[in-house]
């Protein structure tokens, strides 16, 4: 009857707060306002990290919570699951804090997240870009190439 209980309480997972998720995001793109390509280059990144963490995340837990169900069975008969159920909502803990799909607003906590890295990494990178130096040229180079590449590209189809 334990093991019931404790599947029905992971099963029963708190909502989210009201935030855009990724659908949301998705289908709002189509806004008069575009994103910048440097919105898109921090939004990619951010999102790769994330992937990393969670891909991570996920490489580690799945051998460990084979060995959490095997270690409750061996050494619990009343609770044979509590290793398992522990751990699940510990990944339950962790979806919060890497956020893959923006699910949980950040504005709404101080509680450090991967989002909150992200973050402190931007305000780095604009600190030194506004310092000038190597940040800011790489930025004006990348800037200048790109416009150049979608000038010649503008100029190639009219010409077809």
């Amino acid at each position: 009857m334990a093991f019931r209980a404790q599947a029905h309480l992971w099963l029963t997972v708190e909502q989210p707060r009201e935030a855009p998720i990724m659908t949301d995001i998705i289908e709002t793109k189509s806004d008069p306002e575009p994103s910048s390509r440097w919105q898109l280059t921090r939004d990619v990144i951010a999102f790769q990290f994330k992937l990393m963490l969670d891909s991570g995340r996920d490489f580690i837990l799945s051998p460990v919570s084979i060995g959490a169900a095997i270690l409750g069975v061996f050494t619990s008969r009343d609770d044979p699951g509590k290793y398992f159920y522990r751990l699940l909502s510990f990944g339950h803990n962790t979806d919060r804090w890497i956020n893959l799909f923006n699910t949980y607003s950040v504005e709404d906590t101080t509680e450090p997240s991967a989002d909150r890295v992200v973050q402190h990494a931007e305000e780095l990178l604009r600190t030194e870009y506004e310092k000038g130096g190597v940040v800011r040229h790489i930025k004006d180079q990348t800037d200048n190439v790109i416009d150049q590449f979608q000038k010649r590209k503008g100029n190639d189809s009219k010409e077809l």
